[in-house]
């Protein structure tokens, strides 16, 4: 079944024009990936796939978004949206388009309205009677593996794609070097799967593309859910019920790849609808790095002395300098607990998971707002498979176990998995 399947996305891809796919065979595909399963047949290589880092794009964007003028409502969250004259065929005498409510007073008169809100899109929408979607969350979940596992993939390995479960348990490098198992992509209705089955699951069906990785040599895992529609597809839309309100909703994958065209898009609703805006021709596309390729020479230390906080490393794992920690708190969206650090910056996303940075990120914090101490923020509950929010020892025996129980479930899999 597979062949056929390969055969329609290479035409799909094609129709779409996508350059340079081809079907390749075994010895090409062991040349290119030599600790790929040895049994592989036949695979669909797109040699423009590329690898991003899903925060940092975000979190660029939004940056260079308020560089450019925009203004963020962080912890706003809508409580109701009213129309005024007009917005839907409501007239009342005032100017037409929306009043969005948040908190217990904020209020914001708009004409249009973008409902980008991802699980709550639905939620959004009907409060102005334009939810003609329901959005079905959708689990997935992934193992992350440190840097000495990445040369286990050199690309990005997905097996054959299923109609219900999507492209399946990738393997592949993270933009930073790790070695990324994932994702499930289970309805909430099978929420009843224990965090070892999943782990099991994720394992299994990684080893079928790639065996020899070591599962013990994980430093985290995680979880998020997926905004997918009852439509079954992306929904790009102006509302038939509520002018100037446009739904950007159920962007299930590969929503981040299509994001740039998704505003394009929804740029082009927003124009349909009667928006008037003229190009800015000031409009400054460029937004300066936060983190810092450290060249081989680079001289920094541990508690480093000296005046150049570059050269003061605060995360050993992953050598984020101090320089690069303030620069993150700093910047115009702010980074004022742990957590919103780590994903600017990297620092406690190396092996030990911050056991070392944290406490010095938290007197970096502390420093630089005037925050006490004792009272940043550091991380919420968090969504790891694993026993321990950090891993522990114990968590990677249990994933060598589980590990070892997946090569062995193919020949026996009446075999029980390893229990907590």
């Amino acid at each position: 079944m597979a062949m056929p399947e390969l055969e329609r996305l290479l035409d799909n891809g094609r129709k779409n024009g996508v350059e340079g796919l081809r079907i390749i065979y075994h010895d090409e595909i062991v040349a290119m990936e030599p600790r790929i399963n040895p049994e592989v047949y036949a695979a669909l290589h797109c040699p423009h796939t590329g690898i991003t880092s899903p925060y940092e794009y975000t979190i660029a964007l939004a940056e260079n978004a308020v560089q450019n003028g925009v203004e963020f409502r962080l912890r706003h969250e809508v409580t109701d949206i009213q129309r005024t004259g007009g917005g839907g065929g409501q007239g009342d005498g005032e100017q037409p388009g929306y009043i969005v409510c948040a908190g217990v007073d904020e209020r914001v008169w708009a004409r249009f309205v973008v409902n980008a809100a991802g699980l709550y899109s639905d939620k959004i929408a009907s409060m102005v009677g334009a939810a003609n979607f329901r959005i079905i969350p959708r689990k997935g979940e992934y193992i992350i593996l440190d840097k000495t596992q990445a040369h286990f993939a050199k690309h990005v390995l997905f097996p054959v794609p299923s109609p219900t479960l999507g492209k399946g348990i990738l393997v592949s490098q993270t933009f930073h070097g790790n070695l990324l198992l994932g994702p499930t992509s289970r309805d909430m209705s099978q929420a009843h799967r224990t965090n070892v089955q999943v782990l099991e699951d994720i394992l299994t069906s990684a080893r079928r593309s790639v065996p020899g990785f070591d599962a013990s040599r994980a430093i985290t895992s995680y979880a998020g859910l997926r905004a997918k529609s009852d439509r079954r597809d992306f929904i790009i839309e102006e509302s038939e019920v509520a002018r100037g309100f446009v739904n950007v909703a159920g962007i299930d994958s590969p929503g981040l790849t299509s994001s740039p065209a998704i505003a394009r898009l929804a740029v082009d609703v927003l124009r349909s609808a009667g928006l008037r805006a003229a190009r800015n021709p000031n409009f400054n596309p460029f937004r300066r790095p936060i983190i810092v390729r450290k060249p081989a020479d680079y001289t920094g230390s541990v508690d480093g002395v000296g005046p150049d906080p570059a050269l003061h490393v605060v995360c050993r794992c992953e050598t984020v300098s101090e320089a690069e920690v303030v620069d993150a708190i700093n910047r115009p969206l702010g980074a004022h607990s742990i957590d919103t650090v780590k994903r600017r910056t990297r620092a406690g996303m190396g092996w030990c998971q911050g056991r070392y940075c944290e406490a010095r990120v938290a007197q970096l914090i502390s420093r630089e707002t005037g925050i006490p101490v004792g009272l940043v923020p550091r991380r919420g509950a968090g969504s790891s498979l694993l026993p321990h929010r950090r891993i522990t020892e114990d968590d990677r025996q249990l994933l060598d176990d589980l590990s070892k129980h997946a090569n062995a479930a193919t020949q026996k899999p009446d075999k029980p998995a390893p229990k907590l």
